[in-house]
């Protein structure tokens, strides 16, 4: 709150920020990296990270916390550079907890939610998902957690202004549509056009009939279109991911190879040796660079099996694996064919368990014989 020089409230300026408690999308979008990861690093349990667990969280176990809450900053920031979000404390946030499933709320509003784990948390429970309900009293004092904590957000009214307004609502419109599955089905406008056409007739109106009628045609044609482009998308999307899973199979063998050697000659280099020495170190770094550049590949093949499955349903995308692969036979595409297949089942595995497979979608790449 700002006070003017009567020290009375002072209404809000667009400069004014206040703080509070993160909701629970806030809280987990900050948690998983934000825009900072891609869309298939987004969705994993716990954001991406360089080395292992145990440099960027503190969780239960006498590897990690050894049942102490630890200092903030001494483990490795995540992608958004927050430091402890995930273990060391978990951390409260203003939302009531509520049981949900489908994206539906159920049940009646709980205690407040804490996110993120803590000290005590297990190393295989550690994930951007975790959540627990906490009642802010017990019968007879407030709540009070060795293990919990709290991280504010810095915020500004929304609102400040007609201008502000008219932004937020012109940025809302821009948004759209988020898929398909959340625009009125063709079937759905299709009946609806049908209906209009019976009571037309029932009322033998001529000119509603037949304008009822004009209405169809031109529905039905705009239908067939967005069909049509829809299906060259689709396709257009599973050739990317077949050929990303072409280059996931070379570089995949490459750094396999260079691994192989590496570990072969330069597991116990002699020290004496300088000339040996230096060129395991120049191995190594050669080996490091095919398996970031292998990493760069599985995870642009994993963007496009998320992006797929965030626009598209499987019984849109089927019917397509088909046509594009009757199309690559026809072209004497080589043996694309067999990665489409390959690709197609990690798409439809997704589209059933929602699960990235990463391990396993690249040791089936890389098992496609050329």
């Amino acid at each position: 709150m700002q006070l003017d020089n009567a020290k009375k409230p002072s209404a809000f300026s667009p400069g004014t920020g206040f703080v509070r408690l993160p909701t629970e999308t806030e809280w987990e979008f900050a948690a998983r990296g934000g825009e900072n990861v891609s869309p298939s690093e987004f969705v994993e349990p716990v954001f991406p990270m360089e080395t292992s667990l145990n440099d960027y969280v503190v969780y239960g176990g006498a590897q990690s916390s050894r049942g102490q809450l630890s200092l903030v900053g001494r483990r490795k920031p995540n992608p958004f550079g927050l430091y402890d979000i995930l273990g060391n404390a978990d951390e409260m946030t203003f939302d009531s907890f509520r049981l949900s499933r489908l994206k539906r709320p159920h049940g009646q509003a709980g205690g407040f939610v804490a996110r993120g784990g803590n000290f005590n948390t297990p190393e295989d429970e550690i994930r951007a998902s975790w959540r627990e309900e906490r009642t802010y009293y017990t019968e007879a004092e407030p709540n009070r957690q060795k293990t919990g904590g709290m991280r504010l957000v810095l915020v500004s009214p929304a609102l400040t202004s007609q201008k502000r307004t008219t932004e937020i609502e012109q940025s809302w419109a821009k948004l759209g549509a988020p898929n398909e599955q959340d625009v009125p089905s063709a079937a759905l406008v299709n009946g609806s056009i049908e209906r209009l056409g019976a009571l037309a007739a029932e009322m033998k109106n001529e000119k509603l009939i037949s304008e009822v009628n004009a209405v169809k045609l031109e529905f039905k044609a705009n239908t067939d279109e967005l069909q049509a482009q829809r299906g060259v998308a689709i396709r257009s999307s599973l050739q990317q991911g077949a050929f990303m899973c072409v280059r996931l199979n070379n570089d995949g063998r490459i750094a396999e190879v260079f691994r192989t050697a590496y570990e072969r000659d330069c597991a116990k280099p002699d020290p004496a040796n300088a000339p040996q020495i230096e060129a395991c170190e120049k191995r190594r770094v050669a080996l490091v660079s095919r398996e970031q550049a292998l990493d760069l590949v599985m995870t642009i093949y994993a963007d496009t099996i998320v992006d797929s499955a965030s626009i598209y349903t499987a019984q849109f995308v089927e019917p397509e694996v088909k046509t594009k692969k009757a199309q690559l036979t026809a072209q004497r595409s080589g043996n694309l064919d067999r990665y489409l297949d390959t690709h197609w089942s990690h798409l439809n595995g997704y589209f059933k368990d929602q699960k990235i497979n990463r391990p396993e979608w690249l040791r089936t790449c890389k098992a496609v014989s050329n």
